[in-house]
């Protein structure tokens, strides 16, 4: 396993900051797409996936997301060339047969309350959004 070079370890780590201010360079579907393969790459309870991520890109849906954001954010939310929504699925277990058929029962045998599934959903979100930051960091496409 090759790891990475200290410029790398920088450009993913050590130089990050809130983004403040934006190019007029467009993001483009494809660059979307491979956050979002990258994103799904992280460990989750039972390959369970529970993250949701929801691209706004039109200046429409756009100003109806600036409405809910505090008011330090509206603006830069309006300026970047693309917004994403990070959520996680409540009903993720229901699809426990799709993402792991082989612990499907094991899976629905340990989630046998809400408050157990909603944490399991939470906790792996939040470290798939970890993912995110990181995919969104990297140089791609």
């Amino acid at each position: 396993m090759t790891r990475l070079s200290e410029g790398q370890i920088t450009a993913l780590f050590r130089e990050p900051r809130t983004m403040r201010k934006f190019t007029d360079r467009p993001v483009i579907d494809d660059q979307l797409r491979e956050i979002q393969e990258l994103t799904y790459l992280g460990p989750t309870a039972f390959n369970s996936q529970p993250l949701r991520i929801t691209w706004i890109k039109s200046s429409e849906a756009r100003e109806r997301l600036v409405k809910h954001l505090i008011e330090a954010n509206q603006e830069k939310a309006r300026q970047a060339p693309v917004n994403a929504i990070l959520s996680y699925d409540k009903a993720w277990i229901d699809r426990a047969d799709v993402f792991n058929p082989r612990a499907a029962e094991t899976i629905r045998n340990y989630c046998t309350t809400e408050k157990v599934v909603t944490f399991a959903a939470q906790q792996s979100a939040n470290l798939q959004a970890g993912y995110f930051i990181t995919a969104v960091r990297a140089p791609l496409v």
